[in-house]
């Protein structure tokens, strides 16, 4: 006649366990990010499309998803004609007022003026049209930046201010290092985690990163930082805290069904950045980048450990 015994089935798995956990701690590795990545160095990842806010957790956060639009919005005004006059003594006409450009205008020079007419826009004698005189404005989208304009003369081919980059584009150009899962047991198929045991779960610590972008024409000082390590492991639980867990602190998990699942650990950043376009002579100041997730995963193998008391 045979009896389980659940006293003798705990002892044994306990026994198990430890000699699991005890074989490969040492031999763990972190594994590679689950994200595509547009940044090439192997331990370092860019944000993409699918891990804004909260990422892939389902923990209800609220935390703002970055903003995809421009922190401000050119706008341009024709002001008058622009044209060069190389003719003698001072430029001078019936009805003309004029200001002359010079090179602190953005296309101007030592012969190029503004020349103003109500009602006609047809240059002087000894003057050549070279284009408009344009003020060009940036109308803020966000509170706490100030309006930038630009004077300049503009000729054909000329373009436009650039637009500054978005908290999405320069997300999306900033390296951030990759989360590092540990696991103990492995969880592998030789020496898998065990039903109602604890498994140990830790993960890398984050430093701040500062990145330097450059995006069309603007160049970008982004500051990031992690607020938040979340460990998801497969079995539709979460916990969440301020830190991975170490080695010697780790977060614990206890499987409930054997099987096969994912164990990811996602790391959530937030920061700000600042913008200088150095060829317009224009800056924004801080923005606030919004948050983003990302996470690395490993498989992860669950069985269960039965022990049987068989009688005399």
């Amino acid at each position: 006649m045979r009896r389980r015994s659940r006293a003798h089935r705990t002892s044994t798995a306990l026994v198990v366990a430890i000699g699991v956990a005890s074989a490969l701690v040492s031999g763990i590795t972190p594994a590679r990010a689950q994200t595509s990545s547009g940044c090439l160095q192997q331990e370092m990842v860019c944000v993409g499309l699918g891990e804004y806010g909260g990422g892939e957790t389902s923990s209800g956060t609220d935390f703002a998803s970055p903003s995809s639009t421009s922190p401000l919005v050119w706008y341009r005004t024709v002001v008058a004609p622009c044209v060069e006059y190389s003719g003698p003594g001072p430029l001078v006409g019936p009805g003309y007022t004029y200001s002359h450009l010079g090179s602190a205008v953005l296309g101007g020079g030592a012969n190029v003026y503004a020349l103003y007419k109500d009602g006609d826009i047809a240059p002087l004698v000894g003057t050549v049209f070279v284009g408009w005189f344009v003020y060009e404005y940036a109308i803020p989208t966000v509170p706490g930046v100030s309006v930038d304009f630009v004077q300049r003369c503009e000729r054909a081919g000329d373009a436009a201010p650039p637009v500054p980059p978005s908290a999405q584009e320069v997300w999306q150009r900033v390296p951030l290092p990759r989360p590092g899962p540990y696991v103990s047991p492995p969880g592998t198929a030789t020496h898998p985690g065990v039903t109602g045991l604890t498994t140990w779960l830790w993960g890398n610590w984050n430093a701040p990163v500062t990145a330097r972008v450059e995006l069309r024409g603007w160049v970008a000082t982004a500051s990031a930082f992690p607020v938040r390590y979340t460990w998801a492991t497969g079995e539709g639980q979460e916990s969440t805290g301020s830190t991975p867990g170490t080695l010697f602190m780790p977060v614990g998990h206890e499987f409930e069904r054997r099987g096969d699942y994912r164990i990811t650990l996602y790391v959530t950043w937030t920061g700000a950045y600042s913008l200088v376009n150095e060829e317009w002579g224009i800056s924004v100041p801080s923005q606030f980048l919004g948050y983003v997730t990302i996470g690395s995963s490993v498989p992860y193998h669950v069985q269960e450990i039965r022990s049987l008391l068989i009688g005399p």
